[in-house]
């Protein structure tokens, strides 16, 4: 999303739309870029539902769902699997879905971009009002 601040000084933005930005797709204003052996593949879901972003080692050939710039599911910092699920109608079409492995909680985006886990690793997040 495009947003201009205010004329008034204010904190507050509006929203001039959406936009693409050449460089910015795949995560890279919050992640970083991809390291140079890497690239992003789209691929159809296992069951054909929806569209996943897979990342491609051009040096070993290997196709994983990880992404390389994040931590592991899984871990004892992540408990948190990967889950097939439907795709239901108001779903965008890259949806993926996340269980927690402590509490059976699942959710529709990356437990490793919520704000708590983007700021312990180090991205500077910033609160600010939309009018």
């Amino acid at each position: 999303m495009l947003l201009r601040p205010l004329p008034d000084g204010s904190d507050c933005y509006t929203v001039v739309g959406e936009c693409y930005m050449h460089g910015l797709e795949d995560g890279q204003a919050i992640l970083g870029p991809l390291p140079h052996d890497y690239e992003v593949q789209l691929s159809k879901s296992e069951n054909g539902q929806s569209t996943v972003l897979l990342f491609r080692n051009k040096t070993t050939g290997e196709v994983s769902a990880q992404d390389p710039r994040l931590e592991q599911l899984g871990g004892p910092d992540c408990p948190w699997e990967r889950v097939q699920k439907d795709r239901e109608p108001d779903d965008p079409p890259s949806v993926q879905c996340f269980r927690n492995t402590l509490d059976g909680r699942v959710m529709k985006s990356d437990p490793r971009l919520l704000p708590d886990a983007l700021r312990r690793r180090g991205v500077k997040l910033v609160d600010f009002k939309v009018r």
